[in-house]
C-alpha cells in the first residue's frame, strides 16, 4: 500500500509541475499580445505599431518566442534612464532591426540581427547611452532608410507612458 502511495504522490507532483509551468508560460507570453493601437511610432515616415516592454520581466522576455511579427508592429522598450545598453537575443525566432534612441534620436542601430545570433551568444550593444530600444522586423531600416541621428515621433499615448515611467 505504502508503494501505491508514493506513486500516486510523485505523479500529483508531476501534474502540479506541469499546470505551474504552463501557467508561467501562458503569462509571460500573454503581454505580447496585448497591443494599444494608440501606442505607436512613426520611424523616418513609417508607423509602427508596438508592444511595450517596461519592466524587468518584459525586458528579459522581449520577443522570444514570438513566431512572427507583422511588417507594422515592432516592441519599444523603455528604461528609466539613459545607460549603455547591451541586448541577447535568447530564444529568438526572426530576425530583427534594433534601433537604439536617446531622447527619441537614434543613436544606433544593428541590422538584420539572425536568428543563428541566438547559438553565437552575441550581445548587441549602444555605442552611445540609450533609454529607449525598439526591435522590428529585419530589413526595416533599410527599406525606410532609418539611420544613426534621425528623429522618430512618438504618440501622445505612448510619450504619457514614457513621461510616467520616467
Amino acid at each position: 500500500m505504502q508503494l501505491k502511495k508514493s506513486k500516486n504522490t510523485f505523479n500529483l507532483h508531476i501534474i502540479v509541475i506541469c499546470l505551474i509551468t504552463l501557467f508561467f508560460m501562458l503569462k509571460t507570453f500573454s503581454f505580447a499580445f496585448e497591443l494599444n493601437k494608440e501606442d505607436y511610432a512613426v520611424i523616418n515616415g513609417k508607423k509602427v505599431f508596438l508592444y511595450i516592454a517596461d519592466t524587468p520581466e518584459e525586458h528579459l522576455q522581449g520577443l522570444m518566442g514570438v513566431k512572427s511579427l507583422p511588417e507594422n508592429f515592432g516592441m519599444i522598450f523603455l528604461f528609466d534612464k539613459a545607460e549603455p545598453r547591451a541586448f541577447w537575443m535568447k530564444n529568438m525566432e526572426i530576425p530583427i532591426d534594433m534601433i537604439f534612441l536617446k531622447n527619441k534620436k537614434i543613436v544606433n542601430i544593428h541590422k538584420n540581427i539572425s536568428i543563428d545570433a541566438v547559438e553565437k551568444h552575441t550581445l548587441y550593444n549602444s555605442i552611445y547611452k540609450s533609454d529607449v530600444v525598439i526591435e522590428v522586423n529585419a530589413g526595416f531600416c533599410d527599406k525606410y532608410d532609418v539611420k544613426m541621428g534621425n528623429f522618430i515621433y512618438l504618440s501622445p499615448d505612448l510619450k504619457s507612458k514614457i513621461i510616467k515611467f520616467n
